[in-house]
């Protein structure tokens, strides 16, 4: 290597060991341009995929971790959507028709500060030596390899553990328990619960605009029990604050409390008529008729096989 090896030794003090090497100082690889500060949550996230299969099942993880999401099938349309919008983040499909995701990766970085740098994340079905070391060269932030687990997604977006909006494991179950006519008598549920939740949420409002706190408590943990019957663990963890803190919480408080109420009513909803494709509600007739109960059953369709 052309280097050097010296020594200077002293009796009675000791020796000095010296290596002298030429060694050439180098410069790190320069990056087009760096990603986006690293987010805790994307408010706006891109998946670029082409599989409908896997649309399907990614959007399903994300609405569970509480992450909206566009979803486009190629390159191409993923530079035109960071035309129209800024991401926080993309899940990106390596392997895409036309453009690949490391050569849309690319285009993306050669845009430079004409955009806002997103985190970008590979979605990759075999992850081979080096393919690590190339998608970070394209510049790619982080991947991920398929099958995607819903564990391996929150940690890669970086998102806190949090109580889901929707339970959706508990609604399959409500509805496998009802057999054949489980997922007719879940939508019509869940229509009474659109229909009716709003008019005891009017209920509520009254009730702690004149600062009864009876009436607050009262209709609070009624709420509290439809809501979780229908999954909205949100939804219910909201009820069930205000339903535990009414009796020394602030008028402006109880009124805060009751607003996130609404709020988280609004996004239950939101996922609940989209999974369930529930149209507008049963008629005001129905709704009038039949409040939300405590504790909501589904039941199970009867058995018609005929005895041994």
């Amino acid at each position: 290597m052309g280097g050097r090896l010296a020594v200077v030794s002293t009796p009675g003090f000791g020796s000095t060991f010296s290596l002298h090497l030429p060694i050439t100082v180098g410069q790190a690889p320069i990056r087009t341009s760096a990603p986006a500060a690293r987010f805790r949550s994307p408010r706006n996230l891109l998946v670029v995929e082409d599989n409908p299969i896997n649309q399907m099942v990614i959007r399903s993880m994300l609405e569970q971790l509480a992450c909206p999401a566009d979803i486009v099938a190629s390159g191409e349309a993923a530079l035109a959507a960071l035309e129209q919008k800024t991401y926080d983040a993309i899940l990106m499909d390596i392997q895409l028709p036309g453009i690949s995701g490391v050569e849309t990766t690319r285009a993306i970085r050669a845009r430079g500060d004409q955009i806002v740098q997103p985190h970008i994340i590979a979605l990759t079905a075999s992850a081979i030596a080096g393919d690590r070391d190339r998608y970070l060269e394209a510049g790619l932030d982080d991947y991920l390899s398929k099958p995607i687990r819903i564990d391996q997604l929150r940690s890669v977006l970086n998102v806190a553990p949090q109580t889901a909006t929707i339970n959706w494991a508990h609604l399959d179950t409500l509805a496998q328990h009802a057999g054949a006519s489980g997922h007719v008598q879940l939508r019509r549920l869940i229509g009474l619960f659109a229909a009716v939740f709003p008019q005891q949420l009017d209920e509520l409002e009254a009730a702690s605009d004149r600062l009864d706190r009876d009436a607050v408590s009262h209709i609070a943990h009624m709420l509290r029990g439809g809501s979780s019957q229908v999954g909205a663990e949100c939804l219910s963890e909201a009820c069930g604050a205000l339903e535990a803190r009414v009796a020394g919480a602030s008028a402006e408080q109880i009124r805060a409390m009751v607003s996130d109420i609404r709020v988280h009513f609004g996004e239950a909803l939101t996922l609940l008529k989209k999974r369930y494709e529930v149209q507008e509600m049963i008629d005001a007739e129905d709704a009038a008729a039949a409040p939300i109960p405590h504790h909501i059953s589904l039941r199970p369709a009867p058995n018609t096989e005929s005895p041994a």
